[in-house]
């Protein structure tokens, strides 16, 4: 829970005491716009099921561990990591090429994208899922738009799913 409330921007306290119980305290910034319609029946997470390779960007382990999990039920081999450094080294170990790239590349460490530069070269068909933390975005200019997608956090993890699954398909359209 510290996690998902440090990500979104807000605090948590916690008071206890012997014999009297723990009172939690989650304070959340407001938020300017309305919250997004949902329509239609909620699919379950497993409907965007895939076998493709995901590189995993991200510095919350918390994050991270519930992304990466998720991802791995569908069906996707995922390679996580909390930087740039680490996805380089997990990259190299699996062999395989990366179809999606899931990160922040708005974060002042640039090394992601300079990672995801240099897959790109060796994996044209390579997508991009930008996680902005902040309202700000980031276009790469040397992917196509079409290949790639960004959700601002917090986010739900089907929006995610179905987001990668499109991006996934779209890279077989010419």
């Amino acid at each position: 829970a510290y996690g998902v409330v440090r990500q979104s921007g807000g605090t948590i306290t916690v008071r206890s005491a012997p014999g009297q119980g723990s009172t939690f305290e989650v304070w959340l910034p407001a938020v300017p716009e309305p919250a997004e319609e949902v329509e239609g029946v909620a699919q379950p997470l497993t409907a965007n099921r895939g076998h493709e390779t995901i590189l995993l960007v991200e510095d919350d382990a918390l994050v991270r561990k519930m992304v990466a999990g998720v991802l791995a039920s569908c069906g996707y081999r995922v390679l996580a990591a909390a930087d740039a450094r680490e996805a380089q080294r997990a990259v190299r170990h699996h062999r395989r090429p990366v179809q999606l790239v899931i990160a922040d590349f708005a974060a002042p460490d640039q090394a992601v994208g300079m990672l995801a530069q240099t897959l790109h070269r060796a994996n044209p068909a390579l997508c991009l899922l930008d996680l902005a933390a902040t309202g700000e975005s980031t276009t790469l200019a040397w992917l196509p738009p079409a290949r790639q997608a960004r959700i601002r956090k917090p986010f739900q993890l089907s929006a995610l799913l179905r987001e990668a699954r499109h991006l996934l398909d779209a890279r077989r359209k010419p």
